[in-house]
């Protein structure tokens, strides 16, 4: 597990920013210590591949999905703390000791695990940018490139890699596809 300082010198070292969530942010949330401790001294990123931001709250704790969303109560649970290209929201699930999912709003808002936790998202995203950053001067990642990173993501977090899991689909997607022949269509 990737400790918070050892994250942050890895993820500020392109210049890029973080965004630490003061405590009063956290205030009322259920974390495990070392959830907690992570985004205090750490925090995740403003942006990152794939198109996922974060961020904290103007003021008071995390905002409850249940609220923001206008759902049930079973939905008090998440706790948002960024969101995804699509618009759905990134939250921590309370019930599930903090992991991290994204509640997909096209499909009734289906849990989707990111990652186990802070710490192992983290560690994940910065895998993947380190991928993005060794592209060659075409701005392209090889294809085996990807193969590779989502064998090392299933080291650092096997549950957000599984078939059901986040990210599969994502690296799936990154991957540059073969032209297609117009005569193969």
């Amino acid at each position: 597990m990737i400790a918070p300082q050892e994250f942050k010198k890895r993820w500020e070292r392109l210049g890029d920013r973080l965004i630490m969530f003061p405590e009063i942010s956290l205030c009322d949330v259920l974390l495990p210590a070392t959830a907690r401790t992570f985004l205090r001294e750490a925090g995740l990123p403003e942006d990152a591949a794939p198109g996922l931001n974060f961020g904290t709250p103007q003021s008071g704790s995390l905002p409850r999905a249940s609220i923001l969303w206008r759902l049930p109560t079973a939905f008090d649970r998440y706790r948002i703390i960024g969101g995804n290209g699509s618009g759905d929201s990134v939250c921590l699930d309370e019930d599930a000791n903090a992991q991290v999912v994204y509640l997909n709003h096209d499909n009734d808002f289906d849990r989707v695990l990111m990652a186990s936790s802070v710490c192992t998202l983290a560690e994940c995203l910065a895998e993947l940018r380190d991928v993005i950053a060794r592209t060659s001067d075409t701005g392209l990642v090889a294809p085996e490139h990807y193969d590779q990173l989502l064998e090392r993501l299933r080291i650092i977090d096997p549950a957000a890699c599984d078939n059901d899991g986040f990210w599969p689909a994502e690296i799936s997607s990154l991957k540059p596809q073969p032209p297609k022949k117009w005569w193969h269509l």
